[in-house]
């Protein structure tokens, strides 16, 4: 479960009791996402006046988490695979008020995350 405030819910009952785990943020998490039982990531946005998009990686079940700031705001993440991710957010051009998706790819574990090209018709 992931919140306001950088909450991050960890369960071991089934959902009968939560404990947050310390993500080290204070932002707005929209989406988390495990590949296995210690590697997860959580994505969403900085709470400051730049509303940046963050991305978070734990490879220990959520004892730390390291962030990567994106200027995006992002709002879901999600794998595939254990090596092949995806997080979809939008951004706002400098001066507007359109709104423009964005799509993040990594094909390496969540250690860089490319924005891929698309068109729209």
């Amino acid at each position: 479960m992931a919140g306001y405030n950088g909450y991050i819910g960890k369960t071991t009952d089934g959902g009968s009791t939560w404990t947050q785990m310390p993500t080290g943020t204070n932002d707005l998490l929209y989406s988390l996402f495990f590949t296995t039982e210690n590697t997860g990531y959580a994505a969403g946005m900085t709470l400051t006046s730049e509303s940046k998009g963050i991305i978070l990686k734990t490879v220990n079940s959520g004892a730390t988490w390291v962030p990567t700031l994106f200027d995006y705001k992002l709002f879901a993440v999600c794998f595939p695979d254990s090596i092949t991710g995806y997080c979809i957010g939008d951004s706002v051009e400098q001066n507007s008020v359109i709104n423009h998706p964005v799509i993040l790819k990594t094909n390496d574990g969540g250690n860089t995350w490319n924005k891929l090209s698309y068109t729209t018709s």
